[in-house]
């Protein structure tokens, strides 16, 4: 799930605030994933779900079928539209010469650690498993 719906995430954070210094899994399942990053210019806690359930409130009431949004300083910002043509819109880019290319795109292709374990933290225990 991480490197399917969370790569855009974590792309668009390390281009805004820097390169990822500090990783963590808090939770992972299925469904739903949840940890924190260090970056350089920003510190994030962050949670990806593939849950309708999930959804707050006014994103169920306007039939919106996905909810983004990230809090800077205390304000939210909320970037759920505008997502439907940008895969094609990248391709076009792609093919027309002015795509991104590996270097830009590497960084957010592993958002956990480059290591030999992960530390998946559960309320007071670490686990160290496989990256």
């Amino acid at each position: 799930m991480a490197t399917n719906i969370g790569i855009h995430f974590f792309d668009m954070l390390m281009w805004i605030f820097g390169p990822a210094r500090h990783k963590e899994l808090h939770y992972s399942s299925s469904r739903r994933m949840s940890g924190y990053i260090e970056l350089d210019r920003a510190r994030v806690r962050w949670y990806l779900s593939l849950d309708r359930n999930d959804l707050p409130a006014s994103a169920v009431q306007q039939a919106k079928p996905a909810f983004r949004s990230i809090t800077i300083d205390g304000e939210e910002l909320e970037f759920s539209s505008g997502f439907t043509d940008l895969h094609t819109l990248s391709y076009q880019h792609i093919l027309n010469g002015n795509g991104f290319g590996v270097k830009e795109a590497l960084p957010s292709t592993n958002p956990f650690p480059s290591c030999e374990t992960l530390n998946l933290f559960t309320g007071k225990t670490v686990l160290s498993i496989p990256c």
